[in-house]
């Protein structure tokens, strides 16, 4: 068994510059909590002129967030859904997140858009209806988590099944095939990477859900280690013997 986990880290967007300065882009939040090798892979900067690396050498994937709708219909999307299913093919751990989490439900025939309940930013408490899952395997059936979306998972598919739910969002956590997970909140972010997006969106969210409603969320932001868990405990699952 190996020591050390080999994870293909795929980018589908960046983080917003302000969350940039401070905290870097998202595979530095994903280095400063999990352990594991990581090769990371700028999707959206470099599809469909460059080629994606053999997923096959990989111990495990994880698609990240993105400030991308899957309506802007860009050319990287199909190429990106198509990935997925490749990895859901061979059985290699994958782990997809936020827009992820939406490109996984497209991959599964799901129906993704806007969410007629509004933009959600900031701490969620979700609820996991199937804590026998590997991934959530000793976890609270409550939790909470962060998150910063618009888009979400608007249609069940018989290509997946809800492992967690949301007061916002339905079908906030899935499972397709063997190993393969989409969860829409961010496990990477600590709360100081949530408080520093609830800032850069500000003006967006105030619009949207009225004044000082930004202010609100970010007194309301939550601890969220048990949703950080989750990211470490997928790298634990990409280490596991009969995965290499």
């Amino acid at each position: 068994m190996k020591n050390q986990s080999h994870i293909l880290l795929i980018l589908t967007g960046n983080s917003l510059d302000s969350v940039r300065q401070q905290f870097g882009n998202f595979d530095a939040h994903f280095f400063a909590i999990t352990n594991a090798q990581h090769t990371v892979y700028a999707i959206c900067d470099k599809w469909p002129d460059e080629a994606v690396p053999d997923i096959t050498q990989f111990d495990g994937i994880i698609f990240s967030g993105s400030a991308a709708m899957v309506d802007e219909n860009k050319p990287w999307m199909q190429p990106a859904t198509k990935l997925i299913l490749m990895a859901l093919e061979k059985e290699i751990p994958l782990l997809c997140i936020c827009f992820g989490h939406q490109l996984l439900g497209l991959a599964c025939q799901a129906l993704v858009g806007p969410n007629p309940k509004g933009r959600a930013l900031g701490s969620r408490q979700v609820t996991i209806i199937k804590n026998d899952d590997i991934l959530l395997r000793d976890k609270p059936t409550k939790l909470w988590v962060q998150t910063s979306h618009r888009d979400v998972i608007l249609s069940k598919s018989p290509h997946f099944e809800v492992l967690a739910t949301a007061p916002h969002d339905p079908f906030h956590m899935i499972k397709a095939g063997k190993n393969a997970w989409g969860v829409q909140f961010h496990p990477e972010w600590n709360t100081n990477i949530m408080q520093s997006y609830l800032e850069a969106r500000r003006a967006v969210f105030d619009k949207e859900w009225g004044e000082n409603a930004t202010e609100k969320e970010i007194l309301d932001i939550k601890v969220s280690d048990e949703a950080s868990r989750i990211l470490l405990r997928f790298v634990d699952i990409c280490r596991q013997e009969h995965h290499i």
